[in-house]
């Protein structure tokens, strides 16, 4: 349909960022941008699986291992970025 279309992982925080850069330089025709993204990624419980999309984790054990997957994954002093509204 003509659109520039910017495939990346949708779980990659450069990679968004790269495509909002890039969407914001392209011109003349329209701009999606597909990030590919997995169902509870980073959570081993979680991870593809369906009955966890869209639910509130519950308090206990998921939650203690949810939350425990998460902050292992955080970079000490990384910095919220800074993204201009479109």
């Amino acid at each position: 349909f003509g659109w520039h279309a910017i495939v990346i992982d949708g779980h990659d925080l450069g990679a968004i960022l790269d495509a909002l850069d890039e969407a914001g330089r392209t011109s003349g025709r329209p701009t999606m941008i597909l990030a590919q993204t997995i169902k509870g990624k980073g959570i081993p419980s979680m991870e593809g699986k369906n009955g966890c999309h869209g639910k509130a984790v519950k308090k206990g054990d998921d939650l203690d291992e949810a939350l425990a997957a998460l902050e292992s994954q955080l970079v000490a002093g990384t910095a919220k970025p800074a993204i201009p509204p479109p």
